[in-house]
């Protein structure tokens, strides 16, 4: 679809209804003025713009919705520090709680690790056992010529099973007087940072962060004052800018318009539209909008002497249709799409205009393909092929349908057809053969 929309421009029998709607009109005149890269920034500092406008709304609260905002993010973060929770220290009292509750059992084993691998008052640890084999085997130097290093890995690993011994009797060892009472303070600190988690986040990062979070809520709030003033000053400067790129819009647009205008009219001239008026009305906006600062309205007077008036209150279809393409043809050039198709252009419009109308669209196919899909034998005549599309059933009782190109012959039967409807007389033969041959001079 993204593709395709820059390959083929269609237009409907429902799009000449864009033109009714007075918002539509600047679209157009931007596609025909070619201002992509000026709309592109001055949409950049009209987006930066709002943001700050945002900014200030969010910092203008009441003075009511303020007060109780501060109030809470003042209780919280009091909250907070009442406990002022440190990362990990869950974890850490969560272990020494462990350890205090089964203190007993821990002490009978590290008891008997220290005593099997280092010291034992009632007989001897690993340690001493390999100490006391260290010597032997130094004594067994003489005819044992390793004696010297099976000796150093020896005092190597009598040395490792004491730092083993020291590290579990360090690591495992609960030193407190009042284990009872210190269990209590274990268990109220853990139930206070429990209490906070339910409030204020699952981990005590969570609370750090909500906690640093609510002072800079707060701080924003006791600062909005000096904030706003300091994005006015920024907007000023983006304001300034912005005055500048709508201006060079408005400009380039005024001088664009001028031009379309012209093209328009010499278009309606060769569309039997040669005493309507058309113009371009570019007003400024109270303020600024997404697409510049300017309301674009076109203007028209079907009937001389009649004043210039909005089109969306004075053109009937048919002059609807022209003037679509009318301004098709006026903008041909700058959308430089390949492929133009016109779905029943000739919608509310009389057999001469459509003559005119079908010399319209072969002039554009000189620059660009037209495919014009129509029920006007004026319009299908002076075509340089004529396509006929119908349905057919199929053997499943499916509907399909089918296109294709006509020859010379076929054309006469088929102009003659929409001439004259199903039933095809010799008249309307000769009407078909006139106007193909019309057509071809």
């Amino acid at each position: 679809k993204e593709i395709a929309a820059n390959l083929i421009n269609l237009h409907t029998q429902h799009q000449s209804q864009t033109l009714m709607n007075d918002e539509n009109h600047i679209s157009y005149l931007d596609s025909f003025t070619s201002i992509d890269d000026d709309l592109a920034a001055y949409k950049e500092l009209y987006d930066i713009a709002c943001e700050k406008e945002k900014d200030i709304a969010k910092l203008k609260k009441s003075e009511q919705e303020k007060a109780r905002a501060t109030e809470m993010l003042k209780f919280q973060i009091e909250d907070i520090k009442q406990v002022s929770p440190k990362d990990g220290e869950e974890e850490e009292l969560t272990e020494l709680a462990s350890k205090i509750r089964n203190a007993e059992a821990i002490s009978k084993h590290v008891r008997l690790i220290t005593r099997a691998l280092y010291k034992n008052d009632k007989g001897m640890s690993a340690s001493d056992m390999m100490e006391k084999a260290s010597e032997a085997i130094d004594s067994l130097s003489d005819i044992l010529p390793e004696a010297s290093e099976y000796s150093s890995q020896l005092e190597d690993m009598r040395l490792k099973l004491e730092d083993i011994a020291d590290t579990v009797n360090r690591k495992c060892s609960v030193d407190v007087e009042n284990p009872t009472a210190q269990l209590d303070r274990i268990e109220t600190r853990l139930d206070s940072i429990d209490k906070l988690k339910r409030k204020y986040g699952s981990t005590i990062k969570e609370i750090l962060d909500f906690k640093v979070n609510a002072e800079l809520q707060l701080k924003n709030i006791e600062t909005a004052d000096e904030q706003i003033e300091d994005i006015k000053n920024e907007l000023k400067g983006i304001y300034s800018k912005l005055k500048v790129a709508a201006e060079n819009i408005t400009e380039k647009s005024r001088t664009a318009a001028d031009v379309l205008e012209k093209k328009i009219m010499n278009e309606l001239s060769a569309l039997e539209m040669e005493k309507v008026q058309f113009k371009i009305d570019i007003t400024r906006l109270q303020s600024y909008s997404p697409i510049g600062i300017d309301s674009v309205t076109f203007l028209v007077s079907t009937n001389p002497g009649e004043p210039l008036l909005p089109l969306s209150k004075i053109a009937s279809g048919g002059e609807l249709s022209r003037m679509m393409l009318a301004l098709k043809c006026a903008l041909a050039d700058k959308e430089r799409t390949p492929t133009l198709i016109f779905d029943e252009i000739d919608t509310g419009i009389s057999g001469k205009t459509s003559h005119k109308i079908g010399l319209k669209l072969r002039s554009c196919s000189e620059t660009c393909q037209v495919l014009c899909v129509t029920h006007s034998p004026q319009i299908a005549a002076v075509a340089y092929e004529h396509m006929l599309v119908s349905k057919h059933e199929t053997n499943d009782g499916r509907t399909e349908s089918g296109v294709r190109v006509l020859l010379p012959d076929e054309r006469v039967t088929e102009i003659s057809r929409i001439i004259g409807g199903e039933k095809i007389t010799e008249k309307t033969i000769i009407a078909a053969k006139e106007m193909l041959e019309a057509a071809s001079k």
